[in-house]
């Protein structure tokens, strides 16, 4: 799959969360660990990069829908550009 200009494979099925980050150490541990916070089991990871140190996108398949206030407290990292929850 593509989008803008990250290319990345990606199983696009159930609940996601589709997430820009600046390409950052860090990232996946905290959000990975905010989700944990949530109850939220992550079952699949796949991320993509436009080039090193820039922006990278994260389609993040979830075992349960997660709670709003764990959207909140993702894109209030200063880590992540946004962040969207979607149910295929």
């Amino acid at each position: 799959m593509q989008m803008d200009d990250i290319r990345m494979d990606a199983k696009p099925d159930g609940h996601l969360l589709v997430m820009y980050s600046r390409d950052v150490p860090g990232v996946i541990g905290i959000v990975g660990t905010l989700l944990s916070q949530f109850g939220v089991n992550i079952a699949e990871w796949r991320l993509g990069r436009d080039k090193a140190g820039g922006t990278a996108l994260s389609v993040i398949n979830l075992d349960e829908a997660p709670p709003p206030a764990s959207l909140t407290a993702i894109n209030n990292l200063p880590q992540v550009i946004n962040v969207k929850a979607i149910r295929l």
